[in-house]
Formats: C-alpha cells, structure tokens, sequence
C-alpha cells in the first residue's frame, strides 16, 4: 500500500523530470489533477508495450485455466476485504471503539514515560515528566470509565458457533481482567501520588481530590508494589 506522502513524493519527480503536470481541478480547490505530458505520453507508448510483453514471458508457462481460477480467487478476495470494511467502519465510528483506541494510544505513551523516568535524577524535567505521566493515567481512566460505561449498555455481536464453550469462558475471563487492569493500574498511580502529598493536578489546570491522606507507610508500600 501506497501512502499519501510517498504517492506525492512520487509525482514530484515525475514532474520534475517533465513526465507528468499538475493542473487545478474546476469545481474543488482541494484537488489537483495530474495528467501526462507530451514527453510522457511518448515514454508511456514506449515502455508499456515492453512491461506487458515482459508480464506474458513471466506466465508463459501458466495455463488459461489456471489463469481463470486465479481471477476468480482475486475477485473473491477483493469482494471479502471490501465486505469486511464495510463491516469495521460502524465500529470504528463508534463511541466505545473511539474510546477504547483512544485509551490504548495513551497506555503505549504512559507505559514507556513510566520506565523512563523512574531512574531519572531528581529535577524540574522529572518532576515535569511525572506530570505528562499523572496526566496520561488520568485519562486513560476516564476513557476506560467511558468504554465500560459503553460496554455495559451495548450488547457485543455474538461469537461464532464455532467458538465452543470453554472458549467463549476463558475469552470473557480475559476481557474482564483486562477491564480490571486498565481501571486499576491509573487508579493504583492515583493512590500513590496521594499516600505521598503530592496533587494530582490533570493537564496542570484541573486539581483532583486525593483518594487517601498523606501516609507515608502507605506511600512506602504502595511505592514498592507499583515497582515490583
């Protein structure tokens, strides 16, 4: 697959060989079209004829049947890939599915920020980055709030028939620890912060209660799980 920017990186040297022109679209301002030059048409009816030449040496050897079960494969696949599209996007567009990405994106920051800055010298950029940490949990809480929230008034779709019961067990299990996970791991960072007097503050604008009072003892176990 062809991204956007290599696609124009693409037709940047294309037009700077001279091969092809950019010319604005007549009705849509944000669109640009792009058509052969003269210079290019000529290159086009000179290597086109060899690339097809050059793609029938290559399946010399296969058979019309062969090449008519392949077809019939292909199509059978770009069929199955646009049914499934069809079938992702209302999920993709979903609340609960925008929230649950959205939480994952934030775990993969915090996770790393977390390794990271648990050995670093005491100074403003530590204290700084336990901060964008605080921030990230937090929200990562209140999105995973959110997506059970979602979870719980929306039904899922059910799971194949193929899927036999001790499966369908052990796969609700798992969920429902990871649904435990993704709640506890903030919270228990939040309970930290607080056992040690230090305000949770989200985005530095927002101050939020603390969950216990100032404990020490507390601040010492709690410290001492969470690295563990």
């Amino acid at each position: 697959m062809i991204t956007k920017g290599t696609l124009t990186g693409i037709v940047d040297r294309l037009v700077e060989r001279g091969w092809v022109e950019r010319a604005a679209h007549d009705s849509d301002r944000r669109c640009q079209i792009v058509r052969l030059t003269p210079s290019g048409e000529a290159l086009f009816a000179q290597a086109f004829p060899a690339h097809m030449a050059h793609l029938a040496a290559c399946f010399a050897g296969v058979s019309a049947a062969d090449h008519a079960r392949w077809q019939t494969a292909l199509h059978e696949m770009g069929q199955l890939f646009k049914r499934r599209r069809h079938e992702l996007e209302p999920a993709l567009h979903d609340p609960g599915h925008r929230a649950a990405l959205a939480g994952g994106s934030a775990d993969f920051c915090g996770f790393p920020l977390g390794v990271y800055m648990q050995d670093l010298p005491l100074s403003p950029t530590k204290l700084q980055l336990y901060s964008y940490h605080k921030w990230i949990g937090i929200t990562v809480l209140l999105l995973a709030g959110l997506r059970v929230v979602w979870r719980l008034t929306h039904r899922p779709p059910p799971l194949p028939d193929s899927v036999v019961r001790w499966q369908r067990q052990v796969s609700a299990a798992v969920h429902g620890l990871l649904y435990v996970l993704i709640l506890a791991i903030p919270l228990s960072g939040w309970l930290m912060s607080s056992a040690k007097g230090f305000p949770v503050v989200w985005f530095g604008v927002m101050p939020l209660p603390d969950l216990v009072g100032k404990d020490k003892a507390l601040a010492s176990c709690w410290s001492g799980y969470t690295r563990c």
